[in-house]
C-alpha cells in the first residue's frame, strides 16, 4: 500500500504533465519569456521528466522581457532542491502505471479540412473511401468514432443532388430514434419540389414518406422488404446511393497498471526517451512484447508465471466463496451499497445491466423503497428537518397575509398608482420547497436544467394517455430509471434525454441500451448471470462507460456473477463474422416476384444476376456457381408444384401470404399449402363460430407459435399439479390428423424433389466432384487399393454403389433412397451442399400431430399462445408455462405481429380476386368505394369489418375465412395490449 506522500506526488505529477500537454496543444504560442522557460525546464527536471523536456515544452521564440511572477527556485547546480517531488522508476514505467487514462488515444490524427476536428489515419482512409464512391467496411471500437462517417456521407448526399438516397442501418428501435434526433439536429434543406430529408422506417413504426426523403433510417429486415419490393424497385431502389451500417468491433484499453509487468519487458521494449509522452500507438507495440514475454515464461518457466499471477491476483478472489452466485436477499442488500458506493467515489452516471425485464424492474423498485425508508426514519428522527418544516409553515402563513394585503392594495390602488411587488417573497426559497421531494441525501438524481421543464415531463409521463407506473414516476424523481422494450416509447426517448443531461444517474437496462445508443456513462455494471451475457454482448456493454469525449476512464463492475464466469467473459474470443445460407425457398420465390412486379426493372434484373453470378454463395461455404443454380431450379420446381409459381414464373394469388411471413419459413409455406387443399376452409366453415375460432387458432399456434416446454415442467405429475392450480393447459393439443395427413403427403413431394436435384447434381457433375472417400470429420482419405480375395470379390458382387449418398453412410446397407430431409442433408456425398433450413420440410409439425401420437416426441410444444388467448393472465404463462416472465412479451408480440401481417395479406388476396372477378373494374380504389348492391341481400349485413370493406363478389367462404382470422388477430392484440399497454 502506497503512503500518502507518495499518492499526493503521483497526483501532484500527473496535473503537471497534463498542463504541459494542454499548453503543448495550443495553436498559438506567444514568446515566452526566457526565465519562464527556465522555470518550466526546472518543473521537469524537479518532477524525474528532465529528458522529455524538448517534447512537452512549446516549441516558441524566447523574449528577454520580464516575467509577470517571480518563479519558484525548483533546481540549483542542476540539482532538483525538493527531492520529494521526482518519481521513483523511470518516467516509462510511471506513465504506465498511473498516467494511462490520460494518454493520448489517437492514431496518427492530423488536421482535416472536411470534418472540424482531426481525424485518425484509418478516419482519413475512410473519408477518402466516401469521396471515391468506394465500398467500405469499417470495424473499431466503441467510441472510436464510426458514426461521424454516416454524418459524412450524408451530407455529401445532401449537397451533390435532390435525388440521391442514404439508407442508415441501425441494429435496434432505439438507435433509430436517436440518429433521426440527430439527423434533424445537423442537417436541414430547402427543396423546390415535393422532397423530404428525413423518412424513418421500422417494423411497428413509419414516419416520412421513404420514396420522397434522402435519408432513410430503419433496420435490417426492413431493408430487405424494402429493396425486394417491387413497387420500389423501379423509381426509388436505384436512387440509393450508399447504405450505412456501423458495428462495433474489440475494444483495446490504453495504459496497463502493474510495475511487475512494466520491469519485465523493460529490456525488449526500448522507446526513446525524446519522443514525447506514451500514447496509444506506444501501448499497443507494448502489449505484443509483453505477450512474447509472457508465453516466454509459460514454455520455459511456468513456476515463475504462477507466481506473477499469484501477486496479481486479490485475496478477496481466492476465496470459495468468489465463486458463488449470491441468494436474492443478498443481491438486493447489496444492490444499494454498490449504487451507494459508486455515488460516494464519483463514478456516477453508472448503466446497470440485467437481461431480464422483470429483474430490472425489482431492482428499481428495491433500490427506490430502500431510499424512501431511510428518507422517512430520518425524517422522523431529525431535529434539522422538523425546523426547516416549521419555518416553511411559518413562512406560508405570513405569505397569505402577504397575498391578502396585495390583493387589497390592488382593489384600493388609484388609477395612476403602481401596485408594488413583493419580490422577495415570490423569490425565497420555502415558495418552492415541496415536502414530498425527493431530499438530496436519499436521491442520485443530479440537477435538472429546468425544474419546471422537468415537472412538465414527469407530469405528461404521469397522463393517462402514457400510463406510466407510479414505481417509473417515483424512481424518476429520484435519479433512477429502467430502460427496456417494454416500457413505452415516450417514457424511454425521456428518460435517455434526462440520462444525457446528467439528471438520471442511475439506469437500469436490458441489453437495449447496449447497440450504438448515445448512452455515456462512467460505469457499467452487469447484475447477475444470463444467458443472453455473451463475449459480444459483455463488450458491447462495457464499452458505454468512459466514451470518448465524456470521460478519460470508463469504470466495469461484475455484480452478482461467479468469479470463474467473470474471468471467461473477460477472457472469451469474440465470436467470427458469421452467415447464414441465403438461398431459401422464400427469398426465390420474392426475386421473382421482384422481377414480374417491377417489369423487369434494371435494378430488379441486375439483383438477380447478381445472385446468379456468386462465385460462392457465402463467405465460409464452398457451393459454387454450378450447384447455385441447381438449387435455385429445384426451389423453383417446387414452389410451382406448390401452387406459388404459374409456368409463366408469376406468383399466384397465395404468394403474398408466404412472402409476407418470410422469416418463418417453412411455416408460411405449410399455411399457403393447408389453404390450398380446402382445410382452413372447412374450419372456418363450422356451424359454431367459437369451434371454428378455436380449431383455427390451434393450427396457427402449431405453425407459428412453436415453443417447446422445459424438461423440468413436462413431466405428467408436475403437468397436473401445475394444472390444478393455474387456468393453462400448458401442452399444445396434438395437430389433428386430417392437416397432418396433408402436411405428410406434401412433405414426401418436398423430399422426392430435393433428392432428385441431389441425385442429378451428382450425375451431371460426377467427374469434377471425384471420388467420395474423404472422411467427412477428421478428413484422412479411406484405403481404396482393392485385395485379391474371393471374399472381397464376393462383397463387390453385392456391394451397394450410391450417387448421391455418402459411402460412408451406404456400409450400413444404404442407397440413394432417403427416409427423411434430415437423412438426405446429413448423409449426401461430399461436393453437395445441402442445407436443411434451405428446405421446407413439413416433418416439424407431423411429430407433434395426432398421427404419431402413439410416438411421443422428445420435446412437448407449450401452449402458451393458446392459453394466453383463454385467459389473458401473464403470471399464468411465467409459473405454468415456463416461459421467463422478460421473455412473455417478445413472445406474444411476434404472435401478434404474424397475425396482422397473414390479415394483411388475407385483406390483399381478396382485392386481387375481387378485381379478377369483376373485369370491368381496373381500380383497386374504385373497388372499395362500391356499393353494396352489388352483393347478394342475405350478406347485406356483412359489408365490412372494421374499416376494411367487404370487395365486392367475395363468396362467402372466402368471407367466413376472413372473418374468423380477424376475429382472433382483434381478440389477440386486445388482450395483449390490455396487459402490456
Amino acid at each position: 500500500m502506497k503512503s500518502d506522500p507518495d499518492s499526493s506526488r503521483d497526483e501532484m505529477v500527473i496535473k503537471i504533465l497534463r498542463l504541459l500537454s494542454e499548453i503543448k496543444k495550443l495553436p498559438v504560442h506567444p514568446n515566452i519569456p526566457t526565465t519562464a522557460n527556465k522555470f518550466l525546464m526546472d518543473v521537469c527536471r524537479s518532477i524525474g521528466f528532465e529528458s522529455f523536456t524538448s517534447s512537452l515544452l512549446p516549441d516558441v521564440a524566447l523574449s528577454l522581457d520580464s516575467c509577470a511572477f517571480k518563479p519558484i527556485k525548483l533546481v540549483s547546480k542542476m540539482v532538483s532542491l525538493y527531492p520529494f517531488m521526482s518519481i521513483t522508476v523511470s518516467p516509462i514505467e510511471w506513465q504506465l502505471e498511473h498516467f494511462g487514462e490520460y494518454m493520448d488515444r489517437s492514431m496518427d490524427s492530423a488536421p482535416d479540412a472536411r470534418v472540424p476536428f482531426s481525424p485518425d489515419r484509418w478516419q482519413r482512409e475512410v473519408l477518402d473511401a466516401i469521396d471515391k464512391n468506394e465500398s467500405l467496411l469499417a470495424l473499431a471500437p466503441t467510441s472510436a468514432g464510426k458514426t461521424f462517417i454516416s454524418f459524412y456521407a450524408m451530407e455529401r448526399i445532401l449537397r451533390e443532388s435532390d435525388d440521391g438516397v442514404l439508407v442508415y442501418i441501425a441494429p435496434t428501435k432505439a438507435l433509430v430514434n436517436q440518429i433521426a434526433a440527430e439527423v434533424y439536429g445537423r442537417f436541414s434543406k430547402h427543396y423546390s419540389g415535393n422532397q423530404t430529408l428525413l423518412a424513418v422506417h421500422t417494423r411497428d413504426t413509419r414516419t416520412g414518406d421513404l420514396q420522397r426523403a434522402q435519408i432513410l433510417i430503419t433496420v435490417p429486415e426492413m431493408l430487405g422488404i424494402l429493396i425486394l419490393s417491387p413497387a420500389l424497385a423501379q423509381n426509388w431502389t436505384s436512387r440509393v446511393k450508399r447504405r450505412n451500417s456501423f458495428h462495433r468491433a474489440r475494444t483495446r484499453r490504453c495504459g496497463l497498471g502493474t510495475n511487475h509487468s512494466a520491469r519485465s519487458v523493460s529490456d525488449n521494449w526500448v522507446i526513446s526517451d525524446g519522443r514525447g509522452l506514451l500514447c496509444q500507438k506506444d501501448i499497443l507495440e507494448y502489449e505484443k512484447v509483453l505477450k512474447d514475454v509472457v508465453v516466454h515464461l509459460m514454455v520455459h518457466d511456468p513456476n515463475s508465471m504462477k507466481k506473477i499471477i499469484s501477486s496479481l491476483t486479490p485475496r478477496t478472489l481466492t476465496d470459495p466463496g468468489a465463486d458463488v452466485s449470491p441468494s436474492k436477499d443478498e443481491f438486493l442488500e447489496g444492490l444499494m451499497s454498490l449504487v451507494c458506493d459508486l455515488h460516494k467515489l464519483d463514478n456516477l452516471p453508472a448503466i446497470l445491466f440485467s437481461f431480464d425485464r422483470t429483474s430490472c424492474e425489482y431492482m428499481a423498485k428495491s433500490i427506490v423503497k430502500e431510499l424512501e425508508s431511510s428518507e422517512a426514519k430520518w425524517k422522523q428522527s431529525s431535529h434539522r428537518w422538523k425546523t426547516k418544516l416549521a419555518e416553511v409553515e411559518n413562512w406560508r402563513k405570513l405569505e397569505k397575509v402577504r397575498s391578502a394585503q396585495r390583493q387589497k392594495e390592488m382593489r384600493q390602488k388609484q388609477e395612476h398608482d403602481a401596485p408594488r411587488d413583493d419580490v422577495s417573497s415570490t423569490h425565497a426559497w420555502q415558495a418552492t420547497f415541496h415536502e414530498e421531494d425527493p431530499l438530496a441525501d436519499f436521491s442520485f438524481a443530479g440537477r435538472p436544467s429546468s425544474k419546471e421543464e422537468l415537472e412538465d415531463t414527469i407530469r405528461d409521463l404521469s397522463g393517462p394517455w402514457l400510463n406510466t407506473p407510479d414505481w417509473a414516476i417515483n424512481a424518476l424523481r429520484r435519479g433512477i430509471a429502467v430502460h427496456h422494450a417494454g416500457m413505452s416509447k415516450a417514457y424511454r426517448v425521456v428518460i435517455e434525454n434526462l440520462f444525457r443531461q446528467g439528471f438520471i444517474r442511475v439506469m437500469i437496462s436490458t441489453g437495449t441500451l447496449a447497440l450504438g445508443i448515445n448512452a455515456p456513462a462512467r460505469t457499467s455494471v452487469f447484475c447477475g448471470d444470463s444467458p443472453f451475457l455473451t463475449a459480444l454482448m459483455y463488450r458491447q456493454c462495457a464499452g458505454r462507460a468512459g466514451r470518448r469525449g465524456f470521460d478519460l476512464l470508463g469504470n466495469v463492475v461484475f455484480f452478482g456473477l461467479p468469479y470463474s464466469r467473470v474471468q471467461r467473459l473477460v477472457l472469451s474470443r469474440l465470436p467470427a463474422l458469421g452467415d447464414s445460407f441465403p438461398l431459401t425457398s422464400t427469398f426465390i420465390l420474392r426475386l421473382f416476384n421482384l422481377l414480374q412486379g417491377s417489369n423487369y426493372a434494371d435494378f430488379a434484373v441486375r439483383s438477380v444476376e447478381s445472385v446468379m453470378n456468386l462465385p460462392r454463395i457465402s463467405h465460409r461455404s464452398d457451393m459454387g456457381k454450378d450447384q447455385v443454380l441447381h438449387h435455385v431450379r429445384f426451389s423453383i420446381e417446387y414452389l410451382r408444384r406448390a401452387g406459388l409459381l404459374n409456368h409463366e414464373g408469376k406468383p399466384t394469388n397465395l404468394f403474398g401470404i408466404s412472402s409476407h411471413l418470410y422469416h418463418t419459413e417453412p411455416s408460411n409455406f405449410a399455411l399457403v399449402y393447408i389453404f390450398e387443399s380446402g382445410i382452413i376452409h372447412k374450419i372456418c366453415e363450422q356451424s359454431s363460430s367459437v369451434n371454428a375460432e378455436m380449431d383455427l387458432l390451434l393450427l396457427l399456434c402449431h405453425l407459428f407459435g412453436r415453443r417447446y416446454i422445459p424438461r423440468n415442467y413436462s413431466q405428467p405429475e408436475v403437468i397436473a399439479r401445475l394444472m390444478t392450480k393455474y387456468p393453462s393447459q400448458i401442452i399444445l393439443p396434438p395437430l389433428p390428423s386430417e392437416i397432418a395427413d396433408k402436411l405428410q403427403g406434401h412433405n414426401n413431394d418436398i423430399l422426392r424433389m430435393f433428392s432428385s436435384y441431389a441425385l442429378s447434381y451428382a450425375v451431371e457433375h460426377q467427374s469434377s466432384l471425384g471420388v467420395d472417400d474423404t472422411l467427412p470429420l477428421n478428413g484422412p482419405t479411406a484405403n481404396t487399393v482393392r485385395i485379391e480375395s474371393p471374399f472381397i470379390d464376393y462383397l463387390d458382387s453385392t456391394k451397394i454403389t450410391p450417387i448421391a449418398r455418402s459411402i460412408f453412410a451406404a456400409t450400413s446397407g444404404l442407397d440413394d433412397h432417403f427416409t427423411s430431409i434430415y437423412d438426405l442433408v446429413s448423409t449426401v456425398r461430399k461436393g453437395i451442399h445441402l442445407h436443411e433450413h434451405a428446405i421446407p420440410s413439413m416433418q416439424g409439425f407431423v411429430d407433434h400431430s395426432a398421427l404419431h401420437e402413439s410416438m411421443q416426441p422428445e420435446h412437448k410444444l407449450n401452449a402458451y399462445i393458446l392459453d394466453f388467448y383463454s385467459h389473458g393472465q401473464v403470471s399464468a404463462l411465467a409459473e405454468a408455462n415456463g416461459i421467463r416472465r422478460g421473455d412473455v412479451w417478445y413472445e406474444l408480440q411476434e404472435f401478434d405481429l404474424t397475425l396482422k401481417t397473414i390479415r394483411t395479406s388475407l385483406q390483399e388476396l381478396l382485392i386481387q380476386l375481387s378485381l379478377a372477378r369483376c373485369r370491368e373494374i381496373k381500380d383497386v380504389n374504385e373497388l372499395l368505394d362500391l356499393e353494396a348492391e352489388e352483393e347478394d341481400e342475405e350478406n347485406e349485413e356483412e359489408d365490412g369489418i372494421e374499416g376494411f370493406k367487404r370487395p365486392p363478389k367475395t363468396s362467402p367462404g372466402d368471407w367466413k375465412v376472413y372473418e374468423i382470422f380477424d376475429r382472433i388477430t382483434r381478440n389477440f392484440g386486445e388482450k395483449f395490449h390490455e396487459i402490456f399497454a
